[in-house]
């Protein structure tokens, strides 16, 4: 059968969509930034903030990379210590395998088995009947080499060389792999010279079984040779030799014998290509020169670059890599192309003569800002070439997307550069390698896995079936059986299981660009929808949603006004790297928050019981009004005329009502006071003389003087006021249904982390798709790079909820008092994040004892050792100064990168602890007095290196209100290569026996394993009445048995319906639970 249809289904409901994929008989919904989102009530909800689509850049990733595993004391890469450190962790492992010393943590893949990885090199196993080829190998990244027998409908893991970066492949005549790891260009910046490096070629004479050829380890060279092989190619001539370009120069080995530099050319080489004639070979160096050979033995070369102004030659400089390709139809055609020094393309160039000095052309030319395979510059990081077979002047060219040209063809898109499940157009971008086999068949290798095209280039599909090399950042697993895990360039992924899709592993993009932290609600009774989510991206992007059979709904951002005004002209907050943390309980006795109960009746009522919903995700819960409490109802309700000097701004009786309109109004008073007395004229008198003059008969009047009249009089001093009161009229209103506020139990608080003065947000509304949450500000995040991890003290009351500790890239860890008091902006106080450690390297992981929250473990990645431990414990972290330990007390592996912890949240003395490193899981049952490696199953011994894993998680919650988890207990690993693991019993280390696993299990299941149709199940503890359950290792619930009035007596267990395979058992009673191992073998 040809696995041409990414996803089929067993389950499907009709739902509205934006856009409808009806190959997949699954609708995506994705909010446009230009409407509201419509709920299914059909009501119109809030509208996001406009979102342009993200594009991924290997930048970012590559600056996370190294804080993660660089360096500790220069910040750049030290692959030679870290091959140093990669031999001991394999003496390690030998002494492990040796002493028969392990743990039965027993992990199952969970997938994705549908999407792809980082993919740098492809070859097929030629049929000499000239049928089409079935057998293929791809080297991934971090996922080591896979091999597929049917022509890439699906694929399986070679074991040996799990932990390698693949660079190059090649099968010689004779059939003999070789396999070169490490590459140049594998530096997330696009520079060359990255080291980011693999360790050597290595060859298999079976296909099977691996050993590094002789001569190639980087770690017999102090300059590093042979830690980056970008190219191997066959010999068409000698069936058993194969040539090799790397960072250590050219060569071949033959049998696994390696000859180094026979020939007249020396340097590091980034690319060579030789006709399928045998007739010349290309070299392309590293300094972007290209050489020809002109004899048949390949030791005479001849430069076939130039001066860039000569139109017949190749340019030699201004550039930072190239690839060559000759046509497998027709040696005359080859073709070279270029990526500038700063990574934009370069040019295609063709030789229609062999390749001959000063045959060249430019077909292609740079500067089309239209026609370029890289709209932005990252060809030092992503670049590829091929030549169609039966055209051999096409040449496809791969950058972010995918072209074609050459001499007789304008050069035109060949494939979108997207991923949609479904349609045969895309191809994910950033392609590393193209190959095109003499059947015609065409293969695309990049950052999306594997395409193929059986048409020449016309139409694509993914091949990527059971090729589980997805690099994840970050993931959370819900209370059921999903999981959400987000990825190197491959968006955030949801793989639900319990037969949503006809494969459990498969998974669903729910949002796109680069994938970090996400989180998935606990909640497992809601209506509507099975899971609701938050997925973070690059650059600050937090989106959220809801998953159900058939229909994924992604809402988009759902950030306030105050956090958008954080973001800057490129759409971005902060550091490539996202954080959201989801802290969630639903039975919250301390809440603040409430619903409002509306009066449905007629009349005041007592003693009456209702149904509510919870604001976040409208949880329908029972209500009694309390004792003595009345829920009114106002035939009539009369408000009082009111005169304040404020204005009204809630309703002081009625919380529901809004306020009397106030009417401002202007009031003087005048007032006098008596200050004293004055005197004041009331009279004044002229005093007149007067004289008679008989001369003229006259009397003559002089006034000679006045006489004044006083009196006193009272003074006062007089003053107007005046003042604004607020006159309320009342009013009157009729039938007026009363309300009462009622606790809402529900908590979800979400945590958004940037960096520096970009700050730490939390919203308690997240989970309310009905309107746009209201985010408050903490604190400022960690400088630099920003918020690392999130992690709160949960479980144990009164700290759940209460407490918060806070990791950056920077080194420093900080706690947040207080979280269960903040519920608006002024409930925060200054200073409110605490700084309660420091350790000069990135703390990558922090986990919270559920059983204690005073103990704490942090882990610290880079490479390098610190003196304060990679891995540090407290039992006082609530303290003001917390004292710490390291517990990482493993033997010459103090400078591993150490990437996420948990403790064990099913062992009450805290001392069970698994660590996530550069080489897969460490475990210890004595709080770190011993570790043993524990990646039964990642790898294939328990004991082997496998994939990093940067996320580790663990359900640890019981039954609660609208919780009712069937995976509780199990922990969950989220590699960087190898995709998601999940385990589901962890009786410790140590030496362990049948009789030790027994005696491990309180619950007795036998007998186990069962060959029969029923076995008999007895607790000790148990009693009284409980759920039995079993559960298969996806925790879909298989078997759900009422138990009543349990008083230890074994009990038969129908376990007909069940195939093979590994189950866990499950008794439960909301307050205790016992679990035990179940094998079915039949």
């Amino acid at each position: 059968m040809d696995k041409t249809v990414t996803m089929q289904l067993n389950k499907f409901f009709a739902a509205g969509a934006v856009a409808t994929f009806a190959l997949l008989g699954w609708t995506l919904c994705f909010s446009p930034a230009d409407s509201a989102t419509i709920s299914e009530s059909g009501t119109s909800s809030y509208t996001p903030r406009t979102v342009d689509k993200l594009e991924t850049t290997p930048d970012g990733a590559w600056e996370i990379q190294k804080l993660m595993r660089g360096d500790i004391e220069t910040g750049e890469m030290n692959e030679s210590g870290m091959n140093e450190l990669r031999d001991e962790v394999i003496r390690m492992a030998a002494q492990q395998g040796s002493s028969d010393r392990s743990t039965e943590h027993q992990w199952n893949e969970m997938g994705p088995d549908n999407i792809g990885g980082r993919t740098r090199a492809i070859v097929a196993v030629i049929p000499e009947d000239g049928s089409e080829e079935t057998i293929l190998y791809a080297g991934s990244v971090s996922g080591g080499l896979w091999k597929s027998d049917n022509g890439g409908n699906d694929w399986n893991q070679m074991f040996g060389l799990d932990n390698t970066v693949i660079g190059s492949l090649a099968i010689t005549g004779n059939g003999d792999l070789y396999v070169g790891s490490g590459s140049i260009y594998e530096g997330g910046s696009g520079e060359g010279g990255s080291e980011f490096r693999g360790r050597g070629i290595w060859w298999s004479n079976d296909g099977e079984n691996f050993s590094m050829v002789e001569g190639t380890d980087p770690g017999q060279f102090g300059s590093g040779d042979f830690s980056a092989t970008d190219a191997l190619v066959a010999d068409p001539g000698d069936d058993d030799r194969v040539w090799f370009g790397s960072n250590a120069g050219y060569g071949f080995i033959e049998n696994g014998i390696l000859t180094m530099s026979p020939g007249n050319i020396s340097g590091p080489v980034s690319d060579m290509a030789i006709a399928a004639d045998g007739s010349y070979m290309l070299v392309g160096m590293t300094n972007c020169r290209v050489y020809r050979s002109t004899d048949a033995a390949f030791t005479d070369f001849v430069s076939v670059s130039g001066s860039n102004n000569d139109d017949t030659v190749l340019p030699q400089s201004g550039n930072g890599r190239l690839r060559v390709a000759i046509s497998i139809d027709d040696a005359n055609s080859a073709f070279v192309v270029f990526a500038t020094s700063g990574g934009s393309f370069g040019g295609l160039y063709y030789s229609g003569s062999a390749g001959q000095e000063g045959t060249w052309s430019n077909v292609w030319p740079a500067g089309i800002a239209e026609a370029t395979p890289l709209p932005r510059p990252q060809g030092i990081y992503d670049l590829a070439l091929g030549v169609q077979q039966g055209n051999p002047e096409m040449a496809y060219v791969g950058g972010i997307e995918l072209w074609r040209s050459g001499p007789n063809q304008q050069a035109e898109l060949a494939a979108y550069a997207f991923d949609f499940a479904g349609t045969d157009f895309d191809v994910h971008a950033d392609i590393h390698d193209i190959m095109f086999t003499p059947s015609g068949n065409m293969y695309i290798v990049g950052d999306g896995g594997i395409y193929k095209s059986t048409d020449g280039g016309d139409s694509y599909i993914d091949i990527n079936r059971d090729f589980s090399v997805t690099q994840f950042y970050g993931m959370d697993h819900s209370a059921r059986s999903a999981v959400l895990g987000g990825t190197q360039d491959n968006g955030s992924l949801f793989i639900p299981a319990s037969g949503y899709f006809l494969s459990d592993q498969e998974a669903v993009e729910v949002n796109g660009g680069d994938g970090f932290d996400c989180a998935i609600s606990q909640i497992t009774e809601v209506e509507g929808y099975e899971y609701a989510f938050y997925a973070a991206s690059q650059n600050g992007g937090l989106v959220r949603g809801t998953v159900g059979p058939g229909a994924v709904n992604n809402y988009g951002n759902f950030y306030d006004e105050n956090i958008a005004e954080l973001i800057n002209e490129e759409g971005e907050i902060g550091q490539f790297y996202s954080v959201v943390r989801l802290y969630e309980n639903s039975d919250d006795q301390d809440a603040q928050s409430a619903v409002i109960l509306v009066n449905p009746y007629g009349e005041t009522v007592t003693d009456s019981s209702f149904t509510l919903s919870t604001a976040n995700q409208n949880l329908d819960f029972e209500y009694t009004l309390p004792e003595g409490v009345e829920l009114p109802f106002y035939d009539e309700l009369i408000r009082p005329e009111r005169i304040l000097d404020y204005a009204l701004e809630a309703d002081p009786d009625y919380f529901w009502m809004d306020p009397q309109e106030a009417i401002a109004q202007l009031e003087c008073v005048t007032d006098s006071l008596l200050v004293g007395q004055e005197d004041v004229i009331v009279d004044i008198t002229p005093i007149v003389d007067s004289v008679y003059v008989e001369a003229w008969e006259e009397w003559i009047y002089n006034t000679v003087g006045y006489d004044t009249t006083y009196v006193s009089v009272d003074v006062y001093d007089v003053s107007t006021l005046c003042d604004t009161l607020y006159f309320h009229a009342g009013d009157t209103m009729t039938n007026v249904p009363g309300r009462l506020q009622v606790v809402d139990p529900y908590t979800a608080i979400t945590i958004a982390g940037f960096n520096g003065g970009n700050g730490i947000w939390m919203t308690r509304d997240g989970l309310n798709f009905n309107t746009t949450p209201s985010w408050i500000r903490l604190d400022d995040a960690p400088a630099g790079t920003g918020t690392k991890a999130v992690e709160f003290t949960v479980n144990v009351e009164p700290e759940a909820g209460n407490h918060m500790f806070v990791s950056g890239w920077d080194g420093k860890l900080y706690r947040f008092d207080g979280m269960e008091s903040i519920y608006s902006q002024e409930d925060v106080p200054a200073n409110m994040g605490k700084q309660i450690r420091s350790v000069g390297a990135a703390i990558t992981g922090v986990s919270v004892d559920p059983n204690n929250p005073n103990h704490v473990i942090i882990s610290v990645g880079g490479y390098g050792a610190i003196s304060s431990g990679k891995v540090q414990e407290t039992f006082n972290a609530l303290d003001d100064s917390p004292s710490w330990t390291n517990i990482w007390n493993v033997s010459n592996l103090g400078s591993m990168p150490c990437y996420d912890v948990i403790i064990d949240a099913m062992d009450p003395s805290g001392e069970t602890i698994l660590v996530g490193t550069e080489y897969g899981v460490f475990a210890t049952d004595n709080g770190g007095d011993d570790w043993v490696i524990s990646n039964q199953n990642m790898a294939s011994t328990s004991s082997q290196i496998t994939a990093p894993v940067f996320d580790l998680k663990q359900q640890w919650r019981g039954v609660a209100p609208w919780i009712n988890p069937s995976n509780q207990g199990a922990i969950y690993a989220a590699t960087h290569g190898r995709g998601i693991f999940r385990s589901d019993l962890f009786l410790g280390t140590g030496d362990v026996s049948d009789e030790a696993v027994v005696e491990a299990q309180v619950l007795q299941v036998y007998p186990n394993p069962v060959t029969g149709s029923t076995v008999t199940v007895q607790s000790e503890a148990m009693r009284g009445d409980f759920q039995m359950q079993v559960f298969d290792l996806t925790g879909r619930l298989a078997v759900d048995q009422s138990i009543r009035a349990y008083m230890g007596n074994p009990i038969t267990l129908d376990v007909a319906g069940l195939g093979n395979g590994t189950y866990i058992v499950r008794m439960a009673n909301g307050q205790f639970q016992q679990t035990s191992k179940l094998l079915i073998r039949r």
